[in-house]
């Protein structure tokens, strides 16, 4: 049941050809407009994969100060699925597959409510990779957090 799920998700996401659309030389329609979404998330330069811990697993930076409008659910989900699969495959091919898990360090420097998507969809992001990679990511860390969340946190400690 959990595997259609996930089928069916990445179906919808159009998954592979988010992987292809870099490589392939005669991209289709999909392929095309992917491409030209992608660029346009990747331009801000809000989430990237760069550098590995001890065990070789790969680092998943997110600079939430970063993130900028528009606020479209779908190329917002394309763009973490794209970088998720991304430090996920370098984890594999730098480990020859011994390891399947990632890091992630969450950045909230200049974050603030001019750069702050829709609730909506984080939730969304946080659902599907929470049902389509299951106990894929090691650690997440933390930085520059506001006031606010730091009092949060002690909070529910």
């Amino acid at each position: 049941k959990k595997l259609k799920a996930t089928i069916a998700f990445r179906k919808e996401f159009k998954a592979d050809e988010s992987r292809l659309s870099f490589y392939e030389e005669n991209p289709n329609e999909d392929m095309v407009k992917f491409r030209e979404d992608m660029e346009k998330q990747v331009e801000k330069g809000f989430m990237y994969v760069k550098g590995i811990d001890k065990k070789n697993r790969a680092l998943l930076r997110l600079d939430l100060g970063r993130v900028q409008a528009p606020w479209d659910l779908t190329p917002y989900v394309q763009n973490h699925m794209y970088h998720y699969d991304r430090a996920l495959a370098c984890t594999e091919r730098r480990t020859n597959g011994a390891e399947d898990k990632i890091n992630a360090i969450v950045s909230f420097q200049d974050y603030g409510m001019k750069n702050q998507p829709p609730l909506a969809n984080d939730r969304a992001v946080m659902t599907y990779f929470g049902l389509h990679w299951p106990e894929r990511l090691d650690k997440a860390f933390f930085v520059n957090v506001p006031f606010i969340f730091r009092l949060f946190f002690k909070l529910i400690q």
